[in-house]
């Protein structure tokens, strides 16, 4: 084999990896996947790259670091226990009778019915009597939090709604998924935040471990699978940045 195709470099004693060619480099650089690298040939722009991959590959740890994995004997099996199955046949049975009919006027009267099952609620929250909330007692609203119309709060884990939020008409809010890579498919739950003057458009589906930043805006019909900045704009399936929203005129509002 030629010199041409090998660097003859020595690094503590043994010959370097075949040399490559990349847009990233000045000149020659060894192939990291068969032995180490000289270091001194890279450029900072893939320098800048192997930082990026660095802080994906830890933002996707911290991710999945927010599910909470629940024991099952089969894919059949509930994982809840009694208690929580018989309160949440109270629940819905209550929210029929005294949550669905009542008149959108009645905001508190549905607040305080939230309250009673243990919803973490600051100040003058709204939601709207269609909304249909699986689990009162992992909800939490802030003042001016408002949930529109038929709008799914499925809260297997905790949902937190930021001063201020928006989250329009038919927005799933979903905390629970399942890992089937295991034959049981146990339940995954993650808990989602909506920031505070965030936007949540109509139809869109915020999936488990979610945080919308601050000031933030899901456009309608977006799949949001990751995090959104604060003051970003997102839109699509999956949900990817499309814009900033103008912070200053928003506060001033």
């Amino acid at each position: 084999m030629s010199e041409n195709n090998f660097s003859r470099h020595r690094f503590n004693g043994n010959i370097l990896s075949p040399a490559i060619s990349t847009p990233y480099t000045h000149g020659t650089v060894h192939d990291s996947r068969l032995n180490c690298c000289n270091l001194q040939h890279l450029s900072p722009a893939y320098m800048r790259d192997i930082d990026s991959r660095h802080s994906v590959a830890e933002g996707s740890r911290q991710f999945k670091a927010r599910f909470t994995r629940f024991q099952q004997a089969d894919k059949y099996s509930t994982p809840w226990p009694l208690a929580i199955r018989l309160k949440g046949m109270l629940w819905r049975l209550v929210w029929l009778i005294l949550f669905r009919p009542t008149p959108k006027p009645l905001s508190n009267w549905r607040n305080y019915v939230l309250r009673a099952f243990g919803a973490r609620i600051e100040g003058a929250p709204f939601v709207s009597s269609s909304a249909r909330i699986r689990m009162p007692w992992n909800l939490t609203l802030e003042d001016r939090a408002c949930i529109g119309e038929d709008v799914d709060v499925y809260n297997l884990g905790p949902i937190t709604l930021k001063r201020g939020c928006v989250v329009a008409q038919q927005v799933y809010l979903c905390t629970g998924s399942h890992d089937l890579s295991d034959p049981a498919a146990p339940l995954m739950v993650a808990p989602i935040q909506i920031g505070e003057q965030a936007f949540v458009g109509v139809r869109a589906l915020i999936l488990p471990g979610v945080m919308v930043g601050a000031g933030a805006v899901v456009g309608g019909g977006s799949v949001v699978a990751r995090d959104v900045e604060d003051w970003t704009i997102v839109a699509g399936n999956p949900a990817t940045a499309i814009g900033r929203r103008d912070q200053q005129t928003t506060t001033r509002q």
